[in-house]
């Protein structure tokens, strides 16, 4: 299930005008059901405009997800982008976004970094490594249902 669905157009014009994070968090509600945490709503309205910079360059009708859930697991996307390519293949981009402050390297342990959360120092998987994980689901998932 996708909880906010849109055009780049749209989402550069949300972001703009400051309610890209209003538009989440009502998607949110109508979609899940339910209310969401304060600090959610806050990570949504300090990461998205980020986003817009990001993707300046790309054409306003590419699609914009947020909250992507993949089906049958508790696995979120916080952000993908899909379109296709100059050779009209499909494409799509999947973004897990952070509001860290600071990462650090582990050294000696691949796709670990560390940082603080709470003022607590944790050690987690890095991001890039949440995004194959999820990468290598959805391939999965749409291969299985592609041949079954």
């Amino acid at each position: 299930m996708i909880i906010f669905a849109c055009l780049k157009k749209e989402f550069d014009d949300y972001v703009s005008r400051g309610i890209i994070s209003n538009k989440v968090y009502d998607a949110y509600k109508e979609k899940m059901g339910k209310k969401t945490k304060l600090n959610q709503i806050k990570a949504w309205a300090n990461s998205l405009p980020f986003m817009k910079y990001i993707l300046k360059d790309l054409p306003d009708n590419v699609g914009i997800a947020i909250e992507f859930n993949i089906s049958l697991t508790s696995k979120r996307v916080d952000f993908v982008v899909s379109g296709y390519n100059n050779n009209k293949e499909p494409v799509m981009l999947i973004f897990e976004l952070k509001q860290w402050e600071k990462v650090f390297d582990v050294k000696g342990e691949n796709a670990i970094i560390k940082t603080k959360i709470s003022n607590k120092e944790k050690r987690l998987l890095h991001p890039s490594y949440q995004v194959l994980g999820y990468q290598q689901l959805l391939n999965n998932y749409n291969k299985f249902v592609e041949d079954n």
